[in-house]
């Protein structure tokens, strides 16, 4: 079976393109599709645009990569028991169980003379979750450095524990698995068909598995692209500067080029991301570039911005434009604090219902750094209008368990209150749960 690329700068022709593939039913009418993703909010989007386009969705799953992985290697070793000995939650675990053992052993000085003294047992705990958060990302990253350590007898305590970890389980961790699942021909377990939509990266970990799958079904992947060009080579300016630091070339002899500053300097994971992709060599690549007008495009401030990246361009000083009076396209407000931002963004999305009745608000979308940080403010806010008929539909997403799960946190904030100076707020909070 193929690998099928989607290429667009617009997530909306991408969902237009699943739509279509999905309008051709799957063998069984009781098999689920399977549309991977990155995040909730992404899951919710899609739900809800696929229900538009095609007037009902469902029997469809959206699970995230590692979920989608963990499902592959269950299907294709049905009769092997599933391991979840090196899942992020529980690797934290078989690491801290092993440091009695391991400590000890000649070349663990650092981590021994780090773990001694006061507070013991905390600092084998966090040393436990740093360890295995750094194993977690070799899995994802560097298998090669992993299974290099299972066939040598090195002593470097990394080799040491990684050796400890696999024991009697060496072909069950994902990388092994990955290995397995690319000698085999054919895996009958497998779905009929796997969409990965609208992902910005993955570690080579699951794009070699992408690209394994794909001999045994058909692997659609639509990726959202800022441009129609290849931009897998452009650097930024301190990128280069840093290349040219210890040459005698120039960057035009390196052919070092920028493109546009913008995209080479925000967009580095998805230009190493495009990279990846280049290399997995698709059975068909389908292309949804909507050309803009020059004249439309220069309208508005967002739109020029939108299509310099678009061209790969990087405007001289004497060719840029003024910014039209009355041009909201692109806005900044500076706020004293997170709830003063909430009520700006609330009264500007009021003000875009009024301006434009076309918008509803299930086409707005707010990023921000922390959601958890920010959710009570939104709460207050949008959960909580002065007046009703004001009142703007929201779902908050990407959110912990604990942060979504009021029993979890009360009782998880029970515990926390056991080292705390019981201040009044903490035990309140605590009744009114």
């Amino acid at each position: 079976m193929p690998l099928h690329v989607h290429r667009s700068h617009r997530l909306e022709s991408l969902a237009d393109g699943l739509a279509r593939l999905m309008r051709g039913p799957l063998e069984s009418a009781l098999e689920s599709e399977i549309v991977v993703v990155q995040s909730l909010g992404m899951r919710r989007w899609l739900s809800l645009e696929l229900a538009r386009l095609l007037g009902v969705a469902m029997n469809v799953r959206f699970p995230f990569p590692a979920g989608f992985a963990q499902e592959i290697f269950r299907a294709a070793f049905p009769d092997e028991e599933e391991d979840a000995g090196f899942q992020r939650d529980v690797l934290p675990w078989r690491v801290l169980a092993l440091f009695p053992k391991m400590l000890p052993l000649p070349g663990w000085e650092e981590l021994r003379n780090y773990a001694e003294g006061e507070l013991r047992a905390l600092k084998e705990y966090q040393l436990a979750h740093r360890i295995a958060a750094v194993f977690d990302r070799y899995l994802a990253y560097r298998p090669e450095v992993l299974a290099g350590w299972e066939s040598s007898r090195t002593k470097d305590w990394q080799a040491q524990l990684w050796r400890a970890l696999v024991r009697g389980r060496r072909e069950r961790h994902p990388a092994a698995l990955l290995q397995r699942l690319a000698a085999r021909t054919a895996a009958p377990g497998m779905p009929e068909r796997v969409s990965i939509f609208g992902i910005s990266s993955l570690p080579p970990l699951y794009l070699h598995l992408i690209e394994n799958v794909a001999r045994c079904l058909d692997v659609h992947l639509f990726l959202l692209e800022p441009t129609d060009q290849y931009w897998g080579d452009i650097r930024s300016r301190r990128e280069q500067d840093r290349e040219l630091r210890d040459r005698t070339e120039t960057a035009e002899e390196l052919h070092l080029d920028t493109g546009n500053p913008l995209l080479a300097s925000l967009g580095k994971v998805g230009r190493d991301f495009t990279r990846l992709v280049q290399d997995l060599e698709p059975f068909s690549i389908e292309e949804d570039f909507e050309t803009r007008n020059a004249e439309e495009g220069a309208r508005k401030v967002l739109r020029r911005v939108q299509a310099d990246i678009f061209e790969l361009r990087d405007r001289a000083p004497e060719e840029r434009e003024e910014i039209a009076p009355g041009d909201v396209s692109i806005q900044v407000h500076c706020c004293h604090g997170p709830m003063r931002e909430l009520e700006v963004l609330h009264d500007q999305l009021l003000d875009l219902f009024e301006r434009m009745p076309a918008l509803t608000p299930r086409d707005i979308l707010v990023a921000m750094p922390d959601v958890e940080s920010y959710a009570p403010f939104i709460e207050a806010v949008f959960g909580s209008p002065e007046d009703e008929r004001l009142a703007i539909p929201f779902t908050i997403a990407d959110r912990t368990a604990r942060a979504e799960n009021a029993v979890a946190d009360t009782f998880l904030r029970i515990l926390d209150l056991h080292g705390s100076r019981f201040t009044a707020s903490a035990v309140l909070a605590l009744l009114e749960s």
